[in-house]
């Protein structure tokens, strides 16, 4: 009996008491606008991590940005247009007042006065006109109309060698035929010696084997 008094040993009951777990939290910061916070899950073996309070301002910043960098770009764009017109439009307008400036300049600011040219006449030399033959026809069928053409004409200077009738009487205007040799100037003082009595016209040339220079067919005008 002594030795089962021996094994019953007394135990004294100890409590300890347990507290739950505390949550952490990490320590913001001025410069972080986001906080997090470790919530602890029933299973004491896993922890999860929640985001509070982020603020989604990053992409408003960037698309902030793009648009001020574009508004700078352009309005240096403009800018530098708008210089670069002046520019052309200062240079242009100094080139012209200069070349003006300049021009007056060296003509002491007299206009420079522009030389007409002046065409030289030569004199026409003196022709005879007594030396041409001239044969006078009458052409209209009238009478003694050859010999009142042939008085007019020997006043002006030419001397008539022959009086005659042509092939018919249907000539309307008087009609006038030189050799190629004979003067312009001849020629011009006939015209104008008949012009105030006759219809004056001027025919084919002459043939080079005609015995008269010039030859006058007198029509009814």
């Amino acid at each position: 009996m002594p030795e089962e008094k021996k094994e019953h040993k007394k135990f004294k009951a100890v409590t300890e008491e347990l507290t739950p777990p505390t949550s952490v939290t990490e320590p913001t910061s001025e410069a972080n606008t986001q906080t997090t916070e470790i919530v602890e899950d029933k299973n004491p073996e896993f922890g999860v991590v929640e985001t509070k309070n982020i603020v989604l301002h990053e992409g408003v910043k960037h698309e902030s940005g793009i648009f001020l960098k574009f508004f700078l770009v352009t309005f240096l764009a403009t800018l530098l247009a708008l210089a670069l017109a002046g520019g052309i439009y200062v240079y242009l307008t100094g080139t012209k007042v200069n070349t003006r400036y300049q021009a007056l300049n060296s003509n002491n600011g007299t206009p420079i006065a522009t030389q007409t040219p002046v065409v030289m006449v030569s004199p026409t030399p003196n022709v005879d006109l007594s030396t041409y033959k001239v044969s006078v026809l009458n052409g209209n069928g009238g009478i003694g109309v050859a010999s009142k053409l042939k008085t007019i004409i020997e006043k002006a200077g030419f001397k008539v060698t022959n009086l005659g009738n042509a092939d018919n009487f249907n000539f309307t205007d008087t009609l006038i035929q030189t050799k190629p040799e004979v003067s312009e100037s001849a020629i011009s003082t006939l015209k104008d010696s008949l012009a105030d009595t006759y219809s004056i016209k001027v025919g084919d040339p002459l043939d080079a084997a005609s015995i008269y220079d010039i030859v006058i067919t007198v029509g009814s005008k």
